[in-house]
């Protein structure tokens, strides 16, 4: 049981060192709830970027049509508006984008936005992490279960067994330590990297480098849309 809780530990650390998935990061095409007057809303990482593209456009709409009501416009008048808070909200989804791709594999959001060096630097220092951490916790584990120690291959599953339940839980804290430490620090990785990929990708946008167009899919007013 006790060489079972280890591996599974090991397991545990290696998946989430090396995650290729993370909830509220979208895939292509996904689609995320329906957001202010009814747009969609695309589906993404909202620990960065906050729709700040979004409220900023709406606000400054919301500024432009004051007190007039909605009902007395034509669709060719709310059409213009319709367009701007579509690019808007393409905006906010390519910052939460690459922000949530560095999160899941750190440096690819960097990569995404021409920063080839800063993609380097984050995705070795993630792989440093990763594979110290997974070398630490095996090293700190009771000597006798060590390779050189113990013929996985060639010894018996009731013997590898026996060896590992002849320690006790205390003689694998060390190791399961290393797990959790190295698992903090990887999560400080994959944050700092997403961090600084939402700030390229807001640069990428306010520079013109990446642009947007309302490409609208049908649907009465834009209720749906791609970017």
């Amino acid at each position: 049981m006790k060489r079972i809780i280890v591996i599974l530990m090991f397991v545990a650390a290696a998946a989430g060192l090396s995650a290729q998935d993370f909830p509220g990061v979208p895939g292509p095409g996904q689609l995320g709830p329906a957001g202010p007057n009814g747009m969609m809303r695309a589906n993404g990482f909202h620990g960065f970027g906050n729709d700040t593209y979004y409220r900023d456009e709406l606000k400054a709409v919301k500024t432009e049509l004051g007190d007039k009501p909605i009902g007395e416009l034509t669709l060719n008048e709310l059409k213009p508006y319709q367009d701007r808070l579509i690019v808007a909200e393409k905006k906010d989804g390519y910052v939460r984008e690459s922000a949530g791709m560095s999160f899941m594999m750190p440096g690819s959001g960097q990569f995404k936005n021409g920063d080839v060096a800063g993609g380097l630097g984050f995705m070795a220092a993630h792989l440093v992490v990763a594979g110290g951490t997974i070398v630490g916790a095996y090293l700190m584990l009771p000597k006798n279960l060590h390779f050189d120690r113990l013929n996985y291959i060639n010894t018996s599953f009731s013997d590898i067994d026996s060896r590992w339940n002849s320690h006790s839980l205390g003689n694998y804290l060390p190791s399961i330590g290393m797990l959790f430490v190295g698992g903090a620090v990887g999560m400080g990785v994959r944050a700092i990297s997403a961090g600084s990929a939402a700030k390229e990708a807001k640069n990428s946008v306010d520079s013109g480098k990446v642009s947007f167009d309302p490409e609208v899919s049908p649907g009465f007013l834009g209720m749906r849309f791609r970017y």
